[in-house]
Parts: C-alpha cells; sequence; structure tokens
C-alpha cells in the first residue's frame, strides 16, 4: 500500500509537469527502441537497419519486447513492469525475512527502509532494469540461506532455485557477477561444492549465451555498456597496480555515504556475531556476502546516476543487516555502552540514506520534465523531418524510440565503430570526419560541449541551432545543439528548426546560429 500510493504520488506530479508519463533517464528509451525493433522488425539493435549490443539487460529488453508485440510500443509498459518489480522486492524481503527468522517489527522497518532508502519510487520511474534485478538479488539470498546451513545436505537438486535466480539476476544486470562470486566463496567456507557449481553455472551459462550471441552479430563478447562503463584493472604502474588492487574500492566508498555506513555497520555486526560464535554461520555469512559483493562493485563498476546502480547492494545490505542486528547482538550479551555504540552506529545510518532518498524523491518530477524537453523532443523533431534519414547523435534513447533514424552514436553505445574507439581514446575530430562520411550522415544534434580537443567537431559542421532547458537536473548539458553535417541540409536544417520550435513546451528556448542580427530581426 504504502509503495503503489507513493508511486502513485509521484505519476501525479510528473503528470502535472509534461502532461503524460515521462521517465527520469534516456537510457529507458534505449531498451524501449531495443524491444520495439525486436518486436516488430526481428532486430536486436538501436534502430531496424542493424543488430548492435547497447543492452546490459538482455532479460529486461526482452520482457519490454514481449509487452511490445502483445499491445503495441506503448510508454506506460516500463512503468507498470517496474510496480510489478517492486512489488516482486516487498515480498521477496517479506519471505526472507520469514525463512531467516526476523521478527515482525523488524521486517516492517526493514520492508518500509527498502521502499524508502533503495529508493524504489525514483528508480521505478527511471523505466529500467533495477527493480527487476533487486528482486532477483534478494531471491537469491532467500535461496541461499538454507545452503549455507552446515547441517543441511549438499547437493544439485536442492540448489537448483539458487542457480535460476543466478540466471535470471545476470539477465537482467552482468553486476551480479560480483554478487555471484561473494556466494562461491561462502558455500565454499561452508563446503557445499555442488551448490556452488549450480549457481556458478545459472550465473555463467547466460552470459556465456548472450556473448556468443552478440559475437555472432559481429559485436563484442560483453554488451557496449560494459566495455564502456565498466572498469579494466591497469598494471603500468605501482599506483596504478595498488588502484586495481582494491584502492578504487576504498576511493570510491569513502566518498560514497550510504554505502560507507551500510558496510560499517555490517562490519560492526559481523565482528559482533563473529565474537560471540564458534565459527562462520549463516547469518554472518551472508553479511560477508553483502560486504564482498559491495566491494566488488565498487572496484569494477559505478554508482549512482540518478541512484540506480547500488540499488541492489542496498537491498542485500539491509537485508543482512536486519538479520545481524535481529538475532546476532540482540541474542548476545553486551555491555551497556557496547549497546549504545550500536544504537549509534544504526541511527547514524540512517542520515545517509535519507538525505540520498530525499533528493531522489524530490528529483524525480524536475528530471523527467527535462527528459521531456530535450530528449522526447528531438525524437519528435526527428520523426516530424528526418524519420529515416542518416543522422549522428550522442544520446540515443527518445530519438530511436519516437522515430527511425539511421542513427550514428558518437558516444558509443549504439555503434560499434565509435565505441572502440573511445575505449582506445583514439575517437579524433579526423576519425568523426571520416564515420559520419561514410554513414552519409544529414544531421547531428549532440552536446557540443562534450566534444572537445582531439575530438573536437569538424570544423565544416554547420551549427544552425540549439534548444535549452531551465533547472536541469539530469541531462548531459542544459543545450542540444544541431549541425548540418551535408552542408547541402543547412537551409532546410534551419527552416525545420524555425518550425518546430513554435511547438516547444514551456520551458525550453530557440537559439539560431550563424546569422546576422538583421537576420534574426526579420
Amino acid at each position: 500500500l504504502v509503495y503503489t500510493l507513493a508511486l502513485l504520488g509521484i505519476i501525479c506530479s510528473v503528470t502535472l509537469y509534461n502532461g503524460h508519463v515521462s521517465y527520469t533517464l534516456d537510457d529507458a528509451y534505449i531498451h524501449m527502441a531495443m524491444a520495439k525493433h525486436v518486436a516488430q522488425n526481428g532486430v536486436f539493435g538501436i534502430t531496424p537497419y542493424e543488430f548492435s549490443a547497447s543492452s546490459s539487460s538482455p532479460l529486461w529488453t526482452f520482457l519490454l519486447a514481449g509487452c511490445f508485440f502483445i499491445v503495441g510500443p506503448l510508454e506506460w509498459i516500463p512503468l507498470l513492469l517496474n510496480w510489478l518489480c517492486g512489488m516482486g522486492i516487498i515480498i521477496a524481503l517479506w519471505k526472507f525475512a520469514n525463512r531467516t527468522g526476523i521478527s515482525k517489527g523488524s521486517t516492517s522497518v526493514l520492508l518500509i527502509a527498502a521502499i524508502a532508502f533503495l529508493p524504489m519510487i525514483p528508480i521505478a520511474m527511471t523505466g529500467m532494469e533495477h527493480l527487476l534485478h533487486t528482486a532477483a538479488i534478494i531471491a537469491m539470498a532467500y535461496t541461499l540461506w538454507p545452503l549455507l546451513n552446515r547441517n543441511t545436505k549438499d547437493g544439485f537438486l536442492t540448489a537448483i532455485p539458487l542457480g535460476i535466480w543466478s540466471a535470471i539476476a545476470v539477465s537482467s544486470r552482468f553486476e551480479t557477477l560480483f554478487t555471484s562470486t561473494a556466494i562461491l566463496l561462502a558455500l565454499g567456507l561452508v563446503k557445499k561444492w555442488k551448490s556452488a557449481l549450480v549457481c556458478a553455472l545459472g550465473t555463467a551459462l547466460p552470459v556465456l549465451g548472450f556473448g556468443l550471441y552478440w559475437v555472432a552479430n559481429g559485436q563484442s563478447f560483453l554488451p557496449n555498456s560494459v566495455l564502456i562503463k565498466g572498469s579494466v584493472p591497469d598494471v603500468s604502474g605501482f599506483v596504478q597496480t595498488l588502484n586495481s588492487l582494491g584502492m578504487d574500492a576504498f576511493n570510491t566508498l569513502v566518498t560514497t555515504p550510504h554505502l560507507f555506513i551500510l558496510v560499517l555497520l555490517l562490519a560492526v555486526g559481523l565482528w559482533k556475531n563473529l565474537n560471540s560464535d564458534t565459527h562462520w554461520t549463516q547469518r554472518t555469512l551472508l553479511a560477508a556476502v553483502a560486504i564482498v559483493a559491495t566491494l566488488l562493485h565498487l572496484q569494477f563498476a559505478q554508482v549512482g546516476w540518478f541512484y540506480r546502480y547500488e540499488s541492489y547492494l542496498i537491498a542485500l545490505s539491509l537485508a543482512s543487516i536486519a538479520l545481524l542486528f535481529n538475532k546476532g547482538i540482540k541474542d548476545s550479551k553486551s555491555t551497556l555502552l557496547a549497546r549504545v555504540a550500536e544504537g549509534f552506529i544504526i541511527v547514524l545510518c540512517i542520515g545517509p540514506l535519507a538525505h540520498r532518498a530525499v533528493i531522489a524523491h524530490c528529483n524525480t518530477p524536475q528530471a523527467t520534465h527535462n527528459i521531456y524537453q530535450q530528449h522526447y523532443q528531438s525524437g519528435l523533431f526527428l520523426k516530424k523531418y528526418y524519420n529515416t534519414v542518416a543522422i549522428a547523435a550522442n544520446d540515443i534513447g527518445a530519438i530511436n524510440f519516437l522515430a527511425s533514424p539511421r542513427c550514428l552514436d558518437l558516444w558509443g553505445l549504439g555503434s560499434r565503430e565509435t565505441m572502440l574507439l573511445h575505449m582506445k581514446g583514439a575517437l579524433t575530430t579526423q576519425r568523426i570526419r571520416e564515420i559520419t562520411q561514410q554513414r552519409n550522415v544529414k544531421i547531428a544534434l549532440v552536446y557540443d560541449s562534450w566534444f572537445h580537443d582531439q575530438a573536437a567537431l569538424p570544423e565544416e559542421w554547420i551549427k544552425a541551432g540549439s534548444y535549452t532547458i531551465q533547472n536541469n537536473v539530469i541531462c548531459g548539458d542544459e543545450s542540444v545543439a544541431f549541425f548540418a553535417v551535408d552542408p547541402a541540409e543547412e537551409e532546410q536544417l534551419r527552416h525545420n528548426l524555425r518550425e518546430f520550435s513554435k511547438e516547444l513546451p514551456e520551458g525550453v528556448s530557440w537559439k539560431e546560429y550563424g546569422i546576422t542580427a538583421a537576420e534574426t530581426d526579420e
């Protein structure tokens, strides 16, 4: 009830901004564009013209594609799926609490904390797969619990549920590899080798299957987003080697207070329980899984970007903390000073999480407004004037969902050639010129502030105009610029921009470049 009412409240506030439901990230429209092309054209790609490994969540893309195949590419489908996935998180946490013996009071606190601190409502409004991934991770913890008991028999059949949820989780987000690695270590400590093998297979087989599918279609083994955003170990020097051995994780942890507090709380609970028990127990092993998964994520992946990347870690940590402080510390004998210290740490935990949650909920309506004003309008512009024309862009979601241009992604997520250049640091002005000429690109709509130094935009490109939004909280730049890549397109592009500027929503300003003051007045 709390979750549904809160989500409806955010939807109402978003509708007041835009007149319809929109999402807080252009990335949501990347999945929607790919799902539309899968459903309508049978092409797994950001455009209907070529295959592209642009999704690091193939399960989410195929779920959307299935829905689009049945009812059409409706914009509210990702929101409906996220509502269902959020309900899945609540149910999974509740079942986890019942299985592990967490008290009813602590369970209530856990469920409310998950809704508030993930935070579930802003993540649902991203229109992306993170709530699905989080629900699958909690289901992994639920199925893992009996396997961590030293007294239970190790067997392939008993571990099948863990293997299934591992496959679902890694198909939702490849960061599941971090959690699975931590789980394998925990199962090794209790010598559950058969269970560990099932978990490893459940995690590895989808990665292998999708990787071979992408390679067979001329792409890399891993999706473009993982290759662009992931962290590759660097051993070129002492400092670089030290960073690759864990300092990157430590540096990120100390600058991410909500995760730092959670890891600290897990560590305190783990230490307290290890002092009171003679060996590793189920609850201490689960706490270790949460800590190791968090550190691996911080070392090799990103956090933030509208609060979504670390949501599964927060849910797993909250569940483990509820278990540690409900059973371990409660049942152990502690001095008054120790209990005061433990209570202080719990209160301290709420501060960074609450601060992050408040900002997330406050920013959500404005972020959806920004996306609608900039990315959505860019998509409508292309649909009206350049629906099947070759174009270049650096944000490729809404424009490819609403229209069907022959899109070159200069940032690499949707185009393999620019992705490889970005990875090598070899994207230069000359290479941009050559690729756009090879693709017969007519116009470009980009953040020109992103392209500078050796990767500056070609000087012969003619900047015709720009649309600028106000109160930007999510877009890469407040202004998106339109260039005539082909000089023959300049006059027509200017005319189209002038005409479309009459349809822009309130709060979006239009500026034309390369004309005299007299022409501007006219």
